[in-house]
Parts: C-alpha cells; structure tokens; sequence
C-alpha cells in the first residue's frame, strides 16, 4: 500500500524482465493519474489487483501495455471507482485464466471496450462487472465461455444497462451464477434460451 505517497517517477524502471505485476499499485489512493507508457510487460504473467483500490485514479495510461502472456487479471482495475476512460480494447487476453471482479466497482465508467476480448481459457469471471453502475451498454457478443465454471455476480449492479447479447454464452461448465443479473433493474432485452444449466449448483 502506498496510501501516503504523493508523487512517483517511473521513466526509469526497467520492466522488461518483470513477469509478476501482481498488486502493484494497490492502494495507491492518491493519485489522480499515472503514466506507464514505457513499462515493457511482454514477460508478465500476473496483473491481479494491480490498480485496485487506486480510488482517486481518474487516468491510466497503459496504452502499450502487452499482455500477451498474462494468465491472471483478477480485479485488476478494482475499485478504481473515480476512473472515467480506460483504454484496453488492445488487450491480448488470450491466455487470461482469470478475470474475475476485474472491473468491480469501477462505477465511474460509462464505457468498457472488450468487444475483442478473447476469454478462450477463462475459468473465472465472477465479479467481472459487479457494480459497473454508470454502463449502459456491454458488448460481450463475443465472450467464448466455454471454460467457465463462476460466473457469480457477473453483471450484478449494472443498473443502466438496457441489453445484453448472451446468445454466445457456452454455460455448460458453469457451476455457480449466483446473483449473475441481481439489481440489473433497467435489463429488459436478455435471451436466455440457451444457457446449459445442467451443472449449476447455485443461482
């Protein structure tokens, strides 16, 4: 945690052999922005909690961020509740295993790209959007969900979001959907008529 620091110079650091970025700016609550636009992350295999709880975070940038190898992505953007862009339609997440409360709470978004997002090998996505409270759309047309066994809490808090296109959900590995569309108040347009629920134990 580094809730007392005020200011921070990155220009230097060498991150080209770094492959466990886990918690690396947790907590970090007083920073309005920060630049990591020459951080090389090609090696990286863990992002979890990376940003979380960067509460006052209203820009990242991390637009040459490579992700390639990257497995574990859970609530890499936590709580990051005063962000109101964030730039990750590059993303390659075609490795990610985990992408659980990745977005949690981050309630001053009103636009989350992962139209391109490929979750091919994605185990985890419970949390994955819970309280996103300012969405009012999300494209997941695209999300391959076959490996997915949690998908508790998915969309829970999407308060504003009037549509969602599920019809590629693969659910037939899904074992908990606890609270998947809980306080999802303005959904009106979801099909569900394919989802396997055969081994869900809690809903």
């Amino acid at each position: 945690y580094c809730t007392s620091l005020k200011q921070f110079n990155l220009d230097l650091f060498n991150t080209e052999q770094i492959t466990d970025m886990s918690g690396m700016f947790l907590g970090c609550n007083t920073f309005d922005s920060i630049d990591l636009s020459n951080f090389k992350t090609r090696k990286v295999i863990d992002m979890s909690r990376m940003f979380e709880n960067c509460t006052k975070a209203k820009f990242l940038n991390i637009s040459a961020f490579n992700t390639i190898h990257v497995k574990n992505m859970s609530k890499m953007f936590s709580n990051c509740n005063s962000l109101r862009n964030l730039e990750i339609a590059h993303f390659n997440t075609r490795n990610v295993e985990d992408m659980s409360g990745m977005f949690s709470n981050c309630n001053g978004l009103d636009k989350i790209d992962v139209s391109n997002f490929d979750t091919s090998k994605v185990k985890d996505m419970s949390e994955m959007f819970l309280n996103c409270q300012n969405l009012d759309e999300l494209d997941v047309s695209k999300f391959n969900t076959e490996k997915v066994t949690n998908m508790a809490r998915l969309f829970e808090g999407c308060q504003y979001i009037f549509e969602l296109n599920l019809n590629n959900f693969n659910t037939s590995n899904v074992r908990n959907m606890s609270r998947m569309f809980s306080n999802c108040q303005f959904l009106y347009s979801t099909d569900f008529s394919k989802f396997n629920t055969s081994k869900v134990r809690d809903m």
